[in-house]
């Protein structure tokens, strides 16, 4: 998770993963993704907050695991305010990491950190450092590490949307072991929301469970991240940025605004308006485009996000006429 070397050790692709499975609630890919986008020059990072599942855990049969153990990643703690951040390294706020785990630690003593993720999006290494692996297996085989074993996710690029493939991989470290596996396609997804989200950030909820096997579902809107909405997604500040331009090239007057949780464009010039409205959530793709003359709406169109450009035309060519 630190420094950055050249080589890199081989995972143990060609053992046998251990009988353990490894389940992430299907929220954390958008906490991250939203801590990412705070800065996409620098690496970001976080330590998970989690369950270790033994035989007999009555939430194991809700989410359906039969293996001998079950690491259950429901949150994670941010880098921290006074974390130092480059394109190369990620130095986290220890002091305040370890201060906010002793705290969910108090509120729930089964809590444990297994694991860390960072990003590689900003340097374009694809894989885990021998950095970072050395420092994982050091971890794993501390005495007053508790668990056996360690997960690491490493983001590799920042997507567009959180359904492109490819963009994050998963490692499992086991005390004792040589080497590591890689788990990405073994990892599954479940619903099992943070009950500490008013501690790291994230959005607070109850602690329960329902299995999913697709990690892209709208969480529910009691417990919706911040993240989980589309202009906090890389795709919506790219659209968001292009089409600033567009109003700005084209219109006198310009103003953004939010109305809820989906950002609106106006541009004016005159009696003449164009109104964009963008999707709220990552998996809408729909846009609202109204044209106003004076006081009354000329033109209304909705399209798909990526036919945007098509109902701009056909709005500038009724302004042009009005």
């Amino acid at each position: 998770m630190f420094k950055k070397l050249k080589k890199r050790t081989p995972p143990d692709n060609g053992q046998k993963t251990p009988d353990v499975e490894v389940l992430f609630d299907r929220r954390i890919i958008y906490y991250m993704l939203h801590e990412l986008t705070k800065n996409l020059s620098v690496e970001e990072g976080g330590i998970n907050v989690s369950y270790l599942l033994k035989p007999g855990d009555p939430l194991r049969e809700r989410i359906g695991s039969r293996a001998a153990e079950a690491i259950v990643i429901v949150d994670f703690l941010p880098s921290g305010p006074n974390a130092v951040r480059t394109a190369v390294e990620l130095m986290p706020d220890g002091p305040y990491q370890e201060a906010l785990f002793r705290e969910i630690e108090q509120r729930d003593s089964a809590i444990e950190h297994l694991g860390t993720w960072h990003s590689h999006h900003c340097n374009g290494l694809r894989t885990l450092s021998d950095g970072d692996v050395n420092g994982y297996r050091r971890t794993v085989n501390k005495a007053a590490y508790r668990p056996n074993f360690f997960v690491a996710s490493l983001v590799k690029d920042v997507p567009r949307a959180v359904q492109d493939a490819g963009w994050i991989d998963h490692f499992l470290f086991v005390r004792g072991g040589a080497g590591y596996y890689n788990i990405t396609d073994k990892v599954r997804v479940v619903d099992l929301v943070s009950a500490f989200g008013a501690l790291t950030g994230h959005a607070p909820a109850r602690r329960e469970a329902v299995a999913s096997e697709t990690p892209d579902v709208e969480p529910p809107s009691d417990c919706r991240a911040p993240a989980s909405l589309w202009f906090d997604t890389p795709e919506g500040q790219r659209v968001l940025a292009d089409d600033k331009r567009f109003f700005d090239e084209n219109f006198e007057s310009v103003v953004t605004t939010r109305r809820d949780s989906r950002v609106i464009i106006k541009g004016r010039t005159g009696s003449r308006a164009l109104a964009v409205s963008f999707p709220k959530d990552p998996e809408d793709q729909t846009v609202s485009v109204v044209v106003g003359v004076g006081t009354s709406a000329a033109l209304r169109i909705e399209c798909d996000l990526a036919n945007r450009s098509l109902a701009y035309k056909a709005a500038l060519a009724v302004l042009a006429a009005s």
